[in-house]
């Protein structure tokens, strides 16, 4: 095995990971969509729910306060990217 390979052979993507749910505090469950992995700290049902009352806890049950990543690791670098979507209201 050349070099090059064991680099990417020691490279993982936390997100394609099984057990990903495992590495986040304060999340209930994730939502894989076109814009990428969402993080969601209610339920389906509580989220249906807010839907159906008012639009502020529409807005406030779509945000992913309070929702931790953990990570523990033994490497020297580490390679974290992400991306800011669209805030609470999509307008």
């Amino acid at each position: 095995m050349g070099n090059g390979s064991s680099e990417s052979a020691r490279r993982i993507n936390p997100l394609e990971r099984d057990d990903f749910h495992a590495f986040l505090t304060g999340c209930l469950r994730t939502e894989q969509t076109d814009s990428g992995l969402l993080v969601r700290r209610h339920t389906a049902r509580q989220t249906a729910y807010f839907q159906t009352t008012n639009e502020a806890w529409t807005i406030r049950s779509r945000c992913p306060a309070g929702i931790q990543l953990n990570l523990f690791s033994d490497t020297r670098s580490l390679d974290l990217r992400g991306r800011i979507l669209a805030g609470a209201r999509t307008w």
